[in-house]
């Protein structure tokens, strides 16, 4: 019942968006994001006052027609008819994905305003700055090639060469991603929450050896992006089978070199880990990806808990089909918990804020 209200909330939204722009009005801003998580965070940051001023939405959940039903392709169709779009902001024939999609959106809508003074709401974008150089890979993502052929010369060019940085219409995290960020601006919240899912007696200490086990695996996360060594990590670490991490994690430690075993197979580069720093402290969010942090929490619990504290976090294990499923269900509710407690006035001095309260004070 929960799941289906929460499709109708979103059909809703899309559907009201869409006749919004159909009116060609201009007076409210439409912030997109890279996931749902990201949504309940950032609107966190915007005061009561201003919430009936901004839409904020994920990038997927309108970039294809098949997620909001076929009783509602009409909204789609005004949407694309609208924005006279038929390529990279619904997905474009498979080529574009998330990131990349949202930041070519927010291009074509900032192209279109400047050269043809359309009237539209102004687009803005926050993403995850992952391993990229935030000035130069979000200027330059994706091979535009394959995603603008549809559109106009005046408008392919003006995509290719906009700085959406340097106009502001689009930020990065301070650190990789939202999850990250928990970690960097609010660790008292974040510490408070963990203290209830760990052991209290060595709490403090699984997070040390989660951060640190993150950190390393961030390492040849970042090494294969900075050196296009393209080893594909996804068969080995999954993002919807997490329970694959566990057969890494030996003691207080991970072991990346069964993890470069397998994703360097037949491949010619390799990632020299004596150049990995002996210590990651200040360092870590320059390296930690939120997704392996929270997945490695998630697996210490269950180790650590060993399932038999009879906690109210465990007492519905009957319900959960296997161990996969239960570490999805922890990563989850401890990200939920974490959104739902952390204060956002830690965040003050943050990209994000920052650019926000620009926003709101209309001074970009």
């Amino acid at each position: 019942m929960n799941e289906n209200r929460g499709l109708l909330d979103k059909r809703r939204k899309i559907a009201e968006i869409a006749k919004y722009i159909k009116t060609n009005k201009s007076d409210k801003k439409i912030l997109l994001v890279e996931g749902s998580n990201d949504i309940t965070f950032f609107e966190k940051f915007i005061p009561k006052e201003e919430k009936n001023n901004f839409f904020i939405l994920g990038i997927q959940d309108y970039r294809y027609e098949k997620h909001i039903g076929e009783e509602d392709t009409t909204f789609f169709q005004n949407y694309k008819k609208v924005l006279k779009q038929k390529d990279y902001f619904f997905g474009g024939y498979g080529t574009v994905k998330g990131k990349q999609a949202l930041i070519l959106t927010i291009k074509k809508q900032w192209a279109e305003k400047e050269i043809f003074k359309s009237k539209r709401p102004d687009f803005y974008g926050i993403v995850d700055k992952d391993y990229d150089d935030e000035d130069k890979e979000i200027n330059e993502t994706g091979k535009l090639e394959n995603t603008t052929f549809l559109l106009p010369d005046t408008l392919k060019y003006f995509i290719h060469s906009v700085d959406i940085i340097k106009e502001r219409r689009i930020v990065s995290t301070d650190s990789n991603d939202v999850e990250t960020m928990f970690f960097m601006y609010d660790s008292e919240t974040v510490k408070k929450i963990l203290k209830d899912y760990f052991p209290e007696s060595t709490y403090l200490e699984d997070l040390s050896f989660s951060i640190e086990c993150a950190c390393k695996l961030g390492f040849i996360r970042k090494e294969n992006k900075k050196r296009s060594l393209n080893l594909s990590f996804k068969a080995v670490l999954p993002e919807t089978e997490p329970y694959k991490y566990e057969q890494y994690l030996e003691g207080n430690d991970i072991n990346l070199q069964s993890i470069l075993n397998e994703i360097s197979k037949n491949k010619k580069n390799k990632i020299d880990l004596s150049q990995m720093p002996k210590s990651f402290k200040n360092l870590e969010w320059h390296y930690c990806r939120g997704h392996d942090l929270m997945v490695i929490i998630a697996c210490y619990c269950i180790m650590k808990t060993a399932l038999e504290k009879g906690k109210g976090l465990y007492s519905c294990k009957g319900k959960i089909a296997n161990k996969n499923d239960l570490i999805l269900f922890i990563e989850e509710t401890i990200t939920n918990d974490i959104i739902n407690n952390t204060e956002i006035s830690k965040y003050s001095k943050s990209k994000i804020f920052l650019f926000l309260n620009e926003i709101m004070s209309n001074s970009i």
